[in-house]
């Protein structure tokens, strides 16, 4: 399990694209994730609390940061 929280973006809210039924929502910042894997620029990660916990939605780096870094934070002491 690689627990990451989300990352902070213009507005505090992150825009993902929620499997399989591929509707887009807005996460909050901070929000607490399970990431699974970085793919073909597209985060895939599990949300681990609020009402969409147990949910798998995508996101693009690049649209969240224009440095490309990934959307989520690291727990303490993980690293990217």
């Amino acid at each position: 399990m690689a627990i990451r929280y989300i990352a902070k973006t213009d507005d505090y809210w992150l825009q993902v694209i929620l499997e399989p039924s591929k509707i887009e929502k807005s996460l909050p910042y901070g929000l607490k994730v399970d990431l699974v894997e970085i793919k073909d620029g597209r985060e895939y990660f599990q949300i681990l609390e609020c009402v969409y916990k147990g949910k798998k939605p995508a996101c693009s780096s690049a649209r969240v940061n224009p440095d490309n870094k990934c959307s989520t934070l690291p727990t303490h002491g993980d690293e990217i």
